[in-house]
């Protein structure tokens, strides 16, 4: 994922085609509509009407040109400068829109300002009485209003986290006024645990492209990479998942991650390259989890024909594990682990 800082990307263009529209819809307005009877769109309710209004958006604030304009450029530059902290995953396509639009809105009856000394205002709404208003102040409504219902849907949660410049990972610690430090990895391994009972809660889509990005990262026989992930929301899939893993708290996760790999080779010592690749994604991933609050529990006990007929899975891929994903809904005691001299090794084994 590239999060990389960037002043203009392909949603300035449409910020441009949009400005572009809300001047050439002005430009036709005064040609045509000044001086003239109101054009009757839809008789009674709806139709263009010549204005030229010396406030704000609707009307308001008439007569302050010059306090609007320098107000605008700042809300502008604003705008410019959260623009560039919103996050580059597919998953804020949305909110990029939503800031073209804004700005798109705000520049429009700025070029008004400066260059006419009024902003040009067309389109009424008769029956309730509605200011006039124009192009690039439907933008900006609409896009305000946009940036509410993603703000409530898309992005709750965490997902404006951006706007106040907090990294993706930690949390603001608001009882404490410190951000949450992130995991060590043997914090993860420790935090680690098999959860068996799961919130309902959605995982956050930036949470999920981490998990899903420490699996990617995970190394492989001769870096062959030939995994693939299949992240599993759908409810009608998790059921069909979880009656071939006959354990019935694995449909209670948002999400069954399943990894299987095309790997059929037998490595030099003599155990399958695809084990040991899709064990070691497989492991990445949870740890990451655990960094992210997340619990997993690794399922290897699973009717492979019943998982491979409910996700589809092509007949050359290898289903080696997968496990439910979601918040915890429990936080069992850490299992006993046998005491290093129980395991250790040195140098070989006695005779």
């Amino acid at each position: 994922m590239n999060n990389k800082k960037r002043w203009i990307d392909g949603y300035f263009v449409l910020a441009v085609l949009l400005v572009v529209c809300d001047q050439v819809t002005k430009v036709l307005a005064k040609n045509t509509l000044e001086g003239q009877d109101a054009f009757q769109v839809i008789p009674g309710i709806f139709e263009f009407s010549y204005l030229e209004n010396t406030g704000a958006a609707f009307g308001s604030f008439s007569g302050n040109i010059l306090a609007l304009s320098a107000v605008t450029v700042l809300l502008l530059a604003a705008v410019i400068w959260k623009y560039r902290d919103i996050p580059r995953e597919p998953h804020y396509r949305v909110m990029r829109i939503i800031f073209a639009m804004v700005f798109a809105g705000g520049v429009g009856n700025l070029i008004d300002r400066i260059f006419r000394g009024y902003v040009i205002d067309f389109l009424y709404f008769v029956p309730i009485n509605f200011p006039k208003f124009n192009l690039a102040d439907t933008f900006i409504t609409v896009g305000a209003a946009a940036f509410i219902v993603a703000a409530l849907t898309l992005y709750r949660g965490n997902g404006l986290d951006f706007l106040w410049h907090v990294k993706q990972g930690q949390k603001d610690q608001q009882n404490h006024g410190q951000e949450e430090q992130k995991m060590t990895v043997m914090e993860a391994i420790k935090a680690r645990k098999s959860i068996r009972k799961y919130e309902s809660k959605p995982i956050e889509p930036e949470k999920l492209e981490q998990v899903l990005e420490a699996g990617r990262l995970a190394p492989s026989a001769r870096n062959e990479q030939t995994w693939k992930f299949l992240v599993t929301e759908n409810a009608e899939q998790r059921a069909a998942v979880t009656a071939a893993c006959g354990q019935a708290f694995v449909g209670e996760a948002p999400v069954i991650l399943t990894v299987c790999t095309a790997n059929q080779r037998m490595m030099r010592c003599g155990q399958p390259a695809c084990t040991i690749d899709a064990s070691i994604a497989m492991s990445f991933m949870i740890l990451e989890a655990a960094e992210q609050g997340l619990g997993t529990c690794w399922i290897g006990s699973f009717d492979e024909p019943q998982v491979r007929a409910a996700l589809r899975i092509p007949e050359e891929y290898q289903i080696v594990a997968l496990t439910p994903m979601g918040y915890p809904a429990e936080d069992p005691a850490p299992r006993p682990r046998k005491e290093m001299q129980e395991i250790l090794v040195k140098d070989s084994f006695a005779e």
